[in-house]
């Protein structure tokens, strides 16, 4: 089960998600820095969410701290 799911089911996450599937045409972008390609099936935030953050936009919806992962650990 997912952290936040507040933040998982707000429109504005929901949209950024859309934008970064289409920007990493369904790849898993950890993958492809390794020369390897296979299907990102989970959006990523870079900057892990947290209590302290879960609520500030650029960190939480921006499409710019988001990527696509085949696994998220």
């Amino acid at each position: 089960m997912a952290r936040f799911p507040e933040v998982y089911k707000d429109k504005r996450y929901l949209a950024a998600r859309a934008i970064v599937q289409q920007r990493d045409r369904g790849l898993c972008q950890r993958c492809r820095r390794m020369g390897k390609i296979k299907p990102g099936r989970n959006c990523h935030h870079i900057i892990e969410l947290t209590e302290q953050n879960k609520t500030n936009p650029a960190i939480a919806f921006n499409p710019n701290n988001m990527e696509l992962a085949c696994a998220v650990s």
